[in-house]
């Protein structure tokens, strides 16, 4: 912060920014205008502050969720309307941890507006055959062992759906706002990095659990938690 406000009173009360597109520009900012995260947080938690909520989540090291982390994000999503905005706030960039907690924000909003079911709108497996003639595959890594696994406990109705849920918000609700892991990965493979590829794919699967605790049941919400539990035992 000291930094920040040295170089905002060097240079005239700017600083230079950058926006979401990469184009920089300069900003005019006012001497006590500079916050710590930790100022925000106070200032938000102080009587009378903004009715802001604030919530900190461990960054993984392993670049995977924890069931607590993934059960205490559902729970604060299922807390608000679908009108309310959610801004993650993060150092990792567009690191996968990130990438997940947008994904399974997108997704947790969507089945809360379609009454806890599977969204209408969801895009199907595959392009129409006079879409599919003109746009390559959407490559669902359905022959991806694992893959098919999860989906396959998850039983046969909701495995699918899930997947469905899961790909089409990548595809398109998060498409140029989160790093899309389903893509990701077959880039991986092709390069040949092994290591990263399985820490992709495990974030995938872990999305895909998450995908089907929104679209179960209530009294069936922890089985997909027990089957991806199952799978990492196995060896992915």
């Amino acid at each position: 912060k000291a930094d920040w406000e040295a170089e905002i009173g060097e240079r005239g009360g700017r600083i230079a920014v950058t926006d979401a597109k990469g184009r920089g520009k300069w900003l005019h900012v006012a001497t006590g205008d500079a916050l710590t995260p930790a100022e925000v947080v106070t200032g938000v938690r102080a009587p009378g502050g903004t009715p802001v909520r604030y919530h900190s989540f461990p960054t993984p090291p392993n670049g995977i969720l924890t069931t607590e982390t993934i059960d205490e994000t559902l729970a604060i999503l299922n807390t608000l309307d679908p009108q309310d905005p959610i801004i993650i706030s993060t150092d990792l960039g567009d690191a996968a941890p990130s990438a997940m907690f947008g994904v399974i924000a997108c997704m947790a909003v969507r089945v809360r507006a379609a009454g806890g079911k599977l969204p209408q709108d969801v895009l199907p497996k595959e392009p129409l055959p006079i879409v599919a003639k003109f746009a390559p595959p959407r490559e669902l890594l359905e022959d991806v062992h694992e893959v098919a696994s999860i989906i396959n406990a998850l039983g046969e109705e909701i495995g699918p759906q899930a997947k469905l849920l899961l790909d089409d918000t990548m595809d398109s609700a998060a498409r140029n706002r989160f790093r899309n892991l389903r893509t990701g990965y077959l880039e991986e493979v092709k390069s040949g990095q092994d290591k990263v590829s399985r820490i992709t794919l495990v974030q995938y699967l872990q999305l895909l659990t998450v995908a089907a605790i929104l679209i179960s049941p209530e009294e069936e919400k922890d089985q997909p938690h027990q089957a991806f539990a199952d799978l990492m035992r196995g060896g992915v």
